[in-house]
């Protein structure tokens, strides 16, 4: 589940059940994430098929700004980096490290 909430006015200002939009598998170990916020985006490690290993969520409204990859959800936190002039998000992914663009 992704929600933003406003804790002034303590209020959901949206809430996406990824579990469900995304047909996520519940995992060996379940299913847990420490979404990233950067640029106005909410970027997680959904771990959803059919190319929603990862994804990245409008950090106002909630739309879904793009995903990518098959990867099952891993536990590792997202992080990200500007290297050689080029931003992108990196996590591991089971049993590899991911490089992602988080420019759009």
């Amino acid at each position: 589940m992704a929600q933003n909430v406003s804790h002034r006015d303590v209020i959901c200002l949206w809430s996406v059940d990824t579990r469900q939009k995304f047909d996520t598998p519940k995992g060996f170990f379940g299913a847990a994430c420490s979404p990233l916020v950067d640029d106005g985006r909410v970027l997680m490690n959904i771990g959803g098929p059919n190319g929603a290993g990862i994804g990245a969520f409008d950090a106002a409204t909630g739309k879904v700004l793009w995903t990518a990859t098959n990867d099952e959800a891993g536990y590792s936190a997202p992080v990200v980096a500007t290297i050689g002039g080029a931003s992108g998000g990196f996590g591991r992914k089971h049993p590899k490290l991911l490089n992602a663009s988080v420019s759009s």
